[in-house]
């Protein structure tokens, strides 16, 4: 998923495209591997299978070097192209490899029964139970320190390697191995595997815990990508607006009657919601900002190269910081998203909305920017009855040229154009699919 995201994204439907193929691969495997188990095998056809997986494993980052063929080949079909392509390229990087890999477990129980004599009954638990440890190692490994810390073909390399390694020696002593082909095609993997072309704009780019992060250098000023750039997250303009949602937010203390308010941003990415207000604003209001942000490495972004106001910077997750904080503010702008298409699901529901309404003011403002191409998708009618269970007043703000929908929820009139919530559904922590109704509110204008 590391190597899939920056080039489809990390949405649901991927993730799917990604796990069904390794699932698939791994049955088909078993099935091959149950056949050969049938026959007289030899122990080394065992270590042979686990070397081919290996260096199968090693090209796999050369094939993700093509990805943008594959994108670039379905972007016809918007965000469910997309989905497409990730299939496409998921089959073709990642089915050989769980072919191979699924036909060692079966072969190998036949090989271990034959030589200590035991039922495969006996020996089927053993490998399993091992197989089993090791995935829950090349989990916790990767994830906690191999991807962060060396990156995600390094990651790869050092697994093949672990493979290789203890395949090899076994291999070696039977005499009956030829290495150099295979050393001359793990090389080249490696080689061809670090390759990158460049890409256009990106004057920096960091792989933090939770995503690809791209600084793009645009015509209009610095953009901020995550993923697949389905979607621009922030933005430094080299002009006064940004022409896009954030410079709406901006307007949003306009309702209060303070000279000072308080604001918080869950979401912030590199602050573009708080600058523009400040710079909007200038001396007439003065703002405390409190910037709420999962990813903490886009912090340091920020002030390289977003010059955001000063804020009191949060390293939390914006559901999480809500039921744990006690301040109230006057604004409050949700601007988290899962994915880059959507809303997290647990940031759309009713008892989200709930436990952001005793962090208002009695005069409070929610705002939430969400992706609708459609002022009455279901999305929208949806968000809308699901706000209206906790707040007297909802309201929405199109901007213009984009898809982007601004939804404002008070206790008091606001005077916007209502949200409609005829046929929507009620979101709820148990039900909210905000990854299906986010697709569906971009690419289908009847839903």
């Amino acid at each position: 998923m590391r190597l899939l995201a920056p080039v489809f994204g990390s949405s649901l439907p991927v993730w799917g495209s990604a796990i069904a193929v390794v699932l698939g691969g791994l049955a088909w495997g078993y099935t091959l591997g149950g056949q050969r188990a049938q026959e007289e095998i030899a122990e080394e056809l065992v270590f042979k299978t686990a070397i081919l997986g290996a260096a199968i494993f090693v090209w796999m980052p050369v094939f993700f070097n093509w990805a943008r063929i594959f994108r670039e080949a379905f972007s016809g079909g918007g965000a469910g192209g997309l989905v497409l392509g990730s299939l496409a390229l998921s089959i073709l990087a990642l089915l050989p490899a769980s072919v191979v890999f699924g036909m060692i477990s079966p072969m190998a129980v036949q090989v271990e029964a034959r030589r200590r004599g035991e039922t495969a009954g006996q020996v089927a638990g053993r490998i399993f139970t091992l197989t089993t440890m090791g995935s829950l190692f090349g989990i916790l490994l990767p994830s906690f320190f191999t991807i962060a810390f060396l990156g995600t073909k390094e990651t790869i390399w050092i697994f093949a390697g672990a493979v290789i390694a203890l395949a090899l020696p076994a291999l070696i002593s039977s005499g009956r191995f030829k290495l150099w082909g295979w050393l001359i095609a793990i090389i080249l993997g490696l080689i061809a595997a670090n390759w990158e072309s460049a890409r256009a704009n990106v004057v920096w780019s960091q792989e933090t815990p939770y995503q690809h992060v791209d600084v793009r250098n645009m015509p209009d000023g610095l953009w901020l990508t995550f993923d697949a750039g389905l979607g621009l997250e922030a933005m430094l303009p080299k002009e006064a607006l940004t022409k896009a949602y954030w410079d709406y937010l901006a307007l949003l203390p306009a309702w209060l009657d303070a000279d000072k308010a308080e604001v918080l941003v869950l979401g912030a990415a590199t602050s573009t919601t708080e600058r523009q207000m400040t710079k909007l604003w200038g001396e007439e209001k003065s703002f405390n900002f409190t910037s709420v942000e999962l990813d903490g490495a886009l912090f340091s972004i920020a002030d390289r190269f977003f010059d955001p106001p000063e804020r009191k910077k949060v390293v939390a997750d914006g559901r999480v910081f809500i039921a744990q904080d006690k301040k109230q503010y006057d604004i409050v702008v949700v601007d988290a998203y899962a994915r880059e298409l959507t809303i997290p699901f647990y940031m759309a529901t009713r008892e989200f909305f709930a436990e952001i309404k005793p962090r208002l003011k009695s005069r409070g403002i929610l705002a939430l920017n969400i992706n609708s191409c459609q002022d009455d998708s279901l999305m929208m009618r949806s968000l809308g009855k699901t706000l209206r269970t906790v707040y007297k007043k909802v309201g929405q703000i199109a901007v213009p040229d984009s898809c982007n929908r601004l939804l404002i929820a008070t206790d008091w009139e606001v005077g916007l154009a209502p949200v409609p919530t005829e046929g929507g559904w009620i979101l709820t922590d148990n039900r909210a699919p905000t990854e299906w109704l986010g697709l569906a509110a971009l690419i289908a204008k009847d839903f």
